[in-house]
């Protein structure tokens, strides 16, 4: 009986194979196969999730300012959201950049500055604005963030001193 897994008739590890010769050069290791892969792209994920979220919702709309419509995104400041983007971005490039490894550190140290400058400005502006209100889930993603490009950082840089120590080896 044969138990491997077919796709049109022809096994997974074939399509797998036909892939990788595709895209991929002889030096092409995949690159899923390292955990800071999966924290660079969750905090990827967190932070576009903080551009389009509500943060903070208000039970009474304000008359005017960031929250008029009852509750505090991104949006409602012009350079919150393309912070987060940025952000957002910056740990999609590091993610491809695993090869230089030095570099991707500092990205991802980027792009957690990026996330917490935008957070230090939403503080600001709710204070400036003072509104009773409870915080959403939105919120919770920020520290989320903060964790995982830390935790991909500390990957990355397990992985910069498993190179040199190899490298003084030889």
């Amino acid at each position: 009986m044969d138990f491997e897994a077919r796709i049109h008739g022809q096994s997974v590890y074939l399509h797998i194979r036909k892939f990788k010769t595709a895209f991929c050069n002889k030096n092409c290791y995949p690159m899923i196969q390292r955990i800071q892969t999966v924290y660079l792209l969750l905090a990827a994920a967190g932070n576009v999730a903080l551009a389009f979220v509500p943060w903070k919702i208000v039970p009474q709309a304000a008359e005017a300012g960031i929250f008029a419509d009852g509750m505090f995104k991104a949006a409602d400041h012009p350079a919150l959201q393309p912070a987060l983007g940025a952000a957002a971005l910056l740990a999609l490039i590091a993610l491809g950049l695993y090869k230089k490894r030095p570099l991707q550190i500092r990205l991802s140290w980027l792009s957690l500055a990026l996330t917490m400058g935008a957070a230090a400005w939403a503080a600001w502006l709710w204070n400036a604005n003072p509104a009773q209100g409870a915080l959403t889930v939105g919120l919770l993603t920020l520290p989320l963030v903060a964790i995982f490009i830390f935790l991909a950082v500390r990957g990355i840089a397990k992985d910069e001193q498993k190179v040199r120590t190899a490298n003084r080896l030889r």
